[in-house]
């Protein structure tokens, strides 16, 4: 926060809330909220919350009421549009990678692998969000003719 009249006239109280949503499936999950209230503030932080991303995909919202001088200003926002969304892609052997609320995608799909006589949990994936993975030419029934087509 920055205010203007620093060392004058403090502002009367910050409060609010701050909720993480967590990725699941094509859901989203509230994981955690903390709320705060805070008086006579001046410039500076008031509230932090720093949380590694443990998730496929999360994202924060806000409430936030602001008083001073007996006049309330009310703001909410963050991630509501997921606009701010924080992603958590990796790769890895198919076997080794945890979905996270999310799925598993192989490069090369798992039936084609299989037919051609590999062990399909050892193939490289990767975590992606789950309507990313619907969205794959592979996924499937209607994938039926791309796997058909990477197996040749």
């Amino acid at each position: 926060m920055v205010h203007y009249q620093v060392g004058i006239d403090p502002v009367d109280v910050v409060k609010g809330e701050i909720t993480k949503k967590n990725a699941n499936g094509t859901r989203w999950e509230v994981d955690d909220t903390k709320s705060f209230n805070k008086t006579n503030v001046r410039s500076g932080t008031i509230v932090s919350w720093t949380e590694d991303i443990n998730v496929v995909s999360d994202y924060f919202e806000f409430d936030l009421t602001v008083i001073d001088n007996g006049v309330p200003w009310y703001y909410d926002g963050g991630g509501r549009d997921q606009r701010y969304q924080r992603y958590n892609f990796e790769v890895d052997r198919y076997k080794d990678l945890d979905a996270l609320g999310g799925h598993r995608h192989h490069f090369v799909s798992a039936t084609p692998l299989r037919n051609a006589g590999f062990n399909s949990n050892y193939a490289p994936c990767i975590r992606m969000l789950a309507k990313d993975h619907f969205n794959t030419p592979s996924y499937g029934s209607p994938g039926v003719d791309h796997r058909n087509q990477e197996e040749k």
